[in-house]
């Protein structure tokens, strides 16, 4: 079927309404690089560490929401190269300047030169990888063999309101069963299943670290309803015959009692794993 990622419209709620999880997450595995570098050296964490890198690719870069979550975190990143299928997408990361460059491709080709990375992310991206053992095998040739780590991060919609279970109920018993989403190849993904992958393959690269979290976050009302309109459960109906602004009206006026009084505090539950190359 059509990639519902591909799109104009899409590129451009990804770039200005998605949720800041990212940086969360990559403060998350920053905080324990940091832990792992310093309680290596039997050293009192009093200052960040974290990664080193000089090159990052985000692999599955998207509109370059991740990519600039990287810049935001890891300042010492000077070149973030941003990976990605979808041309749309690309065309908004140049435009966001998110990236330094950006190339079109996929994860079990990687155009680089061997060594060239001292971090790669994957936030989301390798769920459609359809060759992950592939991907992996070239995650540890262009990481930097001795420092090089690769990050893979995921998160489910953010539909769990602190304190109060009626978000939750809409999401799944309302928003998704008016706006199905398309069944696609997806795969599922989690510490436990990529662990096994790379070992199943052989793969020249090991976990290191893996952590799941619950990240809360303030969003307002209007916020919550453009972050709904950029699922993909949206762009399948618009796909179909629905009317976006219907859509959208939908949204506004079953949401808005949700909302009343403010900002509210939504989680946003996934995972993070490490992984690094593997001397042989």
């Amino acid at each position: 079927m059509e990639n519902l990622f591909a799109s104009t419209g899409m590129a451009a709620g990804y770039a200005a309404h998605r949720p800041p999880v990212h940086p969360e997450v990559l403060r998350l595995a920053a905080t324990h690089q940091q832990q792992r570098h310093l309680g290596a050296a039997g050293a009192t964490i009093s200052a960040p560490v974290g990664f080193e890198p000089t090159y990052a690719l985000d692999v599955g870069c998207g509109s370059g929401v991740s990519a600039k979550a990287l810049r935001d975190v890891l300042p010492q990143t000077s070149t973030v190269v941003g990976l990605e299928p979808a041309e749309s997408m690309l065309r908004s990361a140049r435009a966001a300047g998110m990236l330094t460059a950006a190339v079109a491709g996929r994860a079990e080709s990687l155009p680089f030169a061997s060594g060239t990375f001292g971090l790669i992310t994957a936030a989301g991206s390798l769920n459609y990888t359809d060759d992950l053992p592939a991907f992996f095998t070239e995650a540890a040739r262009v990481l930097h063999p001795s420092s090089g780590s690769l990050v893979v991060y995921d998160f489910s919609p953010g539909r769990i309101m602190t304190g109060d279970d009626l978000l939750q109920h809409w999401f799944d018993k309302e928003f998704m069963v008016r706006y199905p989403r398309a069944k696609d190849n997806a795969k599922f993904l989690d510490p436990a299943t990529l662990g096994a992958i790379i070992a199943g393959a052989g793969s020249p690269l090991a976990m290191t670290w893996a952590n799941e979290f619950r990240i809360p976050l303030m969003l307002d009302y209007d916020f919550y309803v453009n972050y709904m309109m950029t699922e993909t459960n949206v762009a399948y109906a618009v796909a179909g015959g629905a009317s976006e602004a219907s859509i959208r009206d939908w949204c506004r006026r079953t949401l808005e009692p949700m909302f009343r009084g403010g900002p509210k505090e939504v989680l946003f539950e996934g995972y993070v794993a490490m992984f690094a190359p593997v001397s042989r």
